[in-house]
């Protein structure tokens, strides 16, 4: 994949998702939500509740290890990165939540009176009914999640990645540390006096 079709893959997924949140929140009205508030509701919390300890994971994943300075500080900028991942990824499902919770207070309907408004335009009907928003509070985390997915996999994946790197530099670095040991403990018996010396049995 080309250095262009990167820069220009976030725009389109970003794209897509305004694209078909703004299609449900059209099509599917918010009473229709109701039917499946309880388990929408069970999968954002998932999210959240698995999302914190990952964060924690990112934070304290990061240890000096044996490798370089270059390198610690470009694992540091990368897990930066997927710190503001999961940082997202936690405040949308929030929404989400709240939008669900908000749904079930007002029994789906946002109902805005204009009829005060007495110098309107007459094209302005006299309520404007604003409950396709918490449809599109909704759909539009659920979708995001779903085009995030893979990015989430990956994520974890680069946490297992540096894990084992880390593992396998200090584990590198132990087994020279023996090695330069056990080289200075047979150079110090090399060089004790009569090292090596014949000796003569008798019989």
């Amino acid at each position: 994949m080309t250095r262009e079709s990167n820069r220009w893959l976030p725009r389109l997924r970003i794209l897509s998702v305004i694209a078909m949140t703004g299609l449900c929140a059209w099509f599917i009205p918010a009473s229709r939500i109701d039917t499946a508030s309880s388990e929408l509701t069970a999968l954002f919390s998932l999210l959240m509740a698995g999302v914190l300890p990952t964060m924690a994971l990112t934070a304290n994943s990061l240890r000096p290890g044996n490798l370089s300075v270059k390198t610690i500080g470009e694992y540091g900028a990368a897990l930066r990165r997927q710190m503001n991942v999961w940082i997202g990824l936690f405040l949308i499902s929030l929404i989400a939540c709240l939008a669900l919770i908000l749904g079930k207070l007002v029994n789906w309907e946002i109902v805005l009176p204009l009829s005060a408004w007495q110098s309107r335009p007459s094209v302005i009907p006299d309520e404007v009914n604003l409950s396709s928003l918490l449809t599109m509070c909704v759909f539009g985390p659920l979708l995001l999640i779903l085009f995030r997915a893979i990015d989430i996999g990956n994520g974890v994946l680069s946490l297992l990645r540096l894990s084992l790197e880390i593992s396998l530099s200090e584990a590198k670095k132990r087994d020279e540390d023996q090695m330069n040991d056990a080289r200075k403990a047979i150079e110090e018996m090399e060089d004790r006096e009569g090292f090596g010396a014949y000796v003569e049995l008798r019989h």
